[in-house]
């Protein structure tokens, strides 16, 4: 349940929700933990494609139950098997693509996975700053529980569509979202 927040008007707050929820319609199908592993399969095979990715260290990701990286490795080889090209596949890849045939694909484990929520996280921020933006809000809440939040807006409209975060989290996503880049690192996604 989102806090009270009594010093707006009911027109302004269904303006604000409004806008928001349109806003949300265009970048829904990008919040999903589905779209967020799909966007870093295909980002981590187009780059072995490009050859701008180090293979041993995708590898190692794959190794230590990165599931997208391990994916990306089995995608990026069955292209060259489809061409009929596997000996032109890096040496690297062919070794782990034998190992690979012999086991199932890498799961990750159960619990909180970043590459689950990235997406997610991005989507927020783009919307806290957005609504802050247009209405002249501010991000998040500071010391007064009164004054109205673009997290708070936000917050209302990811309830409504199914999103069972808290204001709180809200504005720590949005206030966390610059240290984004260095997270998805820590966690082996390139």
């Amino acid at each position: 349940m989102m806090g009270r927040v009594t010093s707006v008007s009911a027109p302004f707050r269904a303006e604000v929700v409004g806008v928001i929820d349109h806003w949300y319609s265009l970048v829904a199908e990008l919040m999903t933990s589905e779209a967020g592993r799909r966007i870093m399969r295909e980002d981590i095979c187009r780059r072995l494609q490009a050859e701008t990715l180090d293979v041993s260290a995708v590898i190692a990701a794959a190794n230590a139950g990165h599931q997208d990286a391990d994916l990306a490795i089995r995608a990026y080889a069955a292209t060259f098997a489809d061409e009929g090209r596997w000996e032109a596949l890096p040496r690297q890849i062919q070794g782990y693509m034998v190992g690979a045939m012999l086991r199932a694909p890498t799961t990750y484990p159960r619990g909180k996975n970043l590459i689950d929520t990235w997406t997610r996280d991005i989507g927020i921020a783009v919307l806290v700053d957005l609504a802050a933006t247009r209405w002249s809000l501010p991000p998040t809440r500071g010391g007064s529980t009164e004054a109205p939040a673009a997290s708070y807006f936000v917050g209302l409209v990811l309830s409504k569509r199914g999103h069972k975060l808290k204001e709180q989290q809200i504005g720590r996503i949005h206030r966390d979202h610059n240290k984004l880049a260095a997270r998805l690192a820590r966690a082996g996604a390139f």
